[in-house]
């Protein structure tokens, strides 16, 4: 008889004969026995998401175990609904819990999840895929101060990081930089205020260099810089302050 009783419980069995003359007493009850326990049923598909920066935390349903206790759980996503050439997460996430945040997705690629349960018998087939799922979309993160490489009476050449998580935060999708100036005694508050009109901007900075011309001598310069992407401007570093070379004294007449 396929499929009516549980794996794991105690079953017992008796029979008796038909005949054209009748029916015959019962037997005496079997010993008793046990179906053998089976791969786990196949899982529904992941249900639920939090979406993050690179990072989607994916929730599933328990899978019924067929007899022996669920051990763990395979993970894998793909970019396709048909789960072609899938990354598996992991081989086995130990225990029974039914979450996992998967890291280092790519913010313009979809992803489809799909997870299998495990126990002592072995994997269950993989659940349907998920819905389509996407991490957050977000501006570069902010930037560290940047620094300099060469000054001048009238100039100063600076050089920046990209970002620490390289951009979107992904550094590969950082379109441009932009770096703003101001001199003199006020240039924290203009810098502060940021009206374009009265302080210097440079837009499409190279990190490895850029110069700041038409400065005086012997001057403070107060400079920030910031990361563009498709989802907007990132955050503006902290200021860092320089101060151009003091002119070496005129010939005399």
């Amino acid at each position: 008889i396929d499929g009516c009783w549980d794996p794991g419980q105690d079953l017992f069995y008796q029979v008796r004969a038909v005949s054209v003359a009748g029916v015959g007493d019962w037997s005496p009850s079997s010993k008793a026995m046990q179906v053998d326990a089976e791969r786990p049923v196949q899982p529904e598909a992941p249900h639920s998401f939090i979406s993050l920066h690179q990072v989607a935390l994916v929730r599933w349903r328990p899978s019924d175990c067929r007899g022996s206790p669920i051990t763990g759980y395979r993970l894998r996503y793909s970019t396709t609904k048909d789960m072609w050439n899938p990354v598996e997460v992991f081989k086995s996430l130990k225990g029974t819990e039914t979450e996992y945040p998967v890291a280092n997705l790519e913010p313009r690629a979809t992803y489809y999840f799909q997870v299998a349960a495990v126990n002592a018998v072995g994997s269950s087939e993989w659940s349907p895929p998920s819905r389509l799922v996407k991490v957050q979309q977000l501006p570069p993160a902010k930037m560290t101060a940047p620094h300099v490489l060469e000054q001048t009476p009238n100039s100063i050449t600076l050089g920046f990081t990209p970002p620490a998580d390289l951009g979107t935060r992904d550094g590969y999708m950082v379109q441009s930089y932009t770096v703003y100036y101001s001199d003199g005694p006020s240039r924290h508050a203009l810098l502060d205020a940021g009206d374009e009109r009265k302080i210097g901007v440079i837009r499409n900075a190279k990190p490895s260099g850029v110069e700041i011309v038409g400065l005086r001598p012997g001057q403070p310069v107060a400079c920030r810089v910031l990361a563009v992407n498709e989802y907007g401007e990132g955050e503006l570093s902290d200021v860092a302050d320089f101060l151009t070379d003091i002119a070496p004294p005129e010939a005399p007449g």
